[in-house]
């Protein structure tokens, strides 16, 4: 049996990001990480390195993918996450 207790301080992201044909588990995590970042955060793949085991290289990529996928729009050098995906 799994309990689960939700309490205040908890992140949503949208439930079609879950299904694997979207985005890689690397990139997922990567969203569910930057969802939970406080309103206004402001920071660069240089401040991930703390946060993560994965390379620049492997960040890049998923911030790449998560790009493509249409859950970060990149405006010049900044990244904006997004709820939702416009379908095109």
């Amino acid at each position: 049996m799994i309990d689960i207790h939700k309490r205040s301080g908890y992140t949503v992201i949208p439930n079609d990001l879950l299904r694997p044909e979207i985005i890689s588990a690397r990139a997922w995590g990567v969203y569910a990480f930057l969802r939970s970042l406080p309103d206004g955060w402001r920071g660069n793949l240089v401040d991930f390195m703390d946060w993560f085991t994965e390379s620049p290289g492997e960040l890049d990529a998923a911030m790449h993918e998560l790009i493509a996928a249409g859950y970060v729009d990149q405006a010049e050098t900044e990244y904006l996450l997004t709820d939702e995906v416009d379908e095109q």
